[in-house]
């Protein structure tokens, strides 16, 4: 039996519209008519929310929901993700969410330099041919990144108060932390467990929930 399913509110499918420019969402398509698709699909999650819908042409919709499609939802999220609807967004009136949107920007700068630098100690660490000197340089400039990343993450929750998206930040930092932590206790050179680990790929699923999450927050 077919499971009843509400209609997206119109203000909801303006919305979305509105942040794809009524323009099919994959950037190498950005075709006409579209039609409103869930990332997650709507059996999965039975609501309709602003960050799991996303503008798509009807050609491009029906290659998404096609099991073997090579556009997954991963893809699609950075889809959503590059939409980028804070630079829409009019702040001047609106101090804490002008505050909210510093301290996201803020966070995402300081990872940008944080996670680089970790993974590059974490390389160098792990040849044999690296010498103690150039180790431990790497090992300072990671340490000097992830004290920036401390005082962001900090600012950011403070920010954004209890909430999910805080939550999230949280969890983000920790488990790059923890993997930190992993790296600086491994033996010289690195063992390769701890070597061959993506961190970046890691949280890339999480990064990008994170990032839509606070399009959705800011754009209310």
């Amino acid at each position: 039996m077919a499971t009843s399913r509400p209609k997206i509110p119109s203000e909801l499918r303006r919305r979305v519209l509105i942040e794809a420019g009524h323009r099919c969402a994959i950037p190498t398509c950005k075709s006409t008519p579209v039609e409103i698709a869930h990332i997650i699909p709507w059996a999965k999650v039975q609501k309709h929310e602003f960050k799991n819908l996303i503008a798509l042409c009807p050609t491009c919709h029906t290659r998404f929901d096609h099991p073997h499609s090579s556009i997954d939802r991963k893809a699609m999220r950075q889809y959503k993700a590059n939409l980028n609807p804070l630079l829409a967004i009019s702040l001047a009136n609106w101090s804490g969410q002008a505050d909210m949107l510093a301290a996201y920007q803020e966070l995402r700068g300081r990872f940008a330099e944080w996670i680089p630098a970790e993974v590059e100690y974490a390389e160098i660490k792990s040849r044999r041919s690296s010498s103690r000197k150039k180790v431990e340089a790497s090992r300072s400039n990671a340490v000097s990144k992830c004290a920036w990343a401390i005082g962001a993450i900090a600012d950011f929750q403070s920010a954004w108060g209890k909430s999910e998206v805080s939550d999230l930040a949280g969890a983000i930092f920790y488990h790059v932390a923890d993997w930190c932590d992993e790296v600086e206790g491994a033996s010289f050179p690195l063992p390769k467990n701890v070597k061959h680990r993506d961190i970046l790929e890691e949280i890339s699923e999480a990064s990008s929930e994170l990032h839509l999450m606070v399009c959705a927050e800011l754009s209310m």
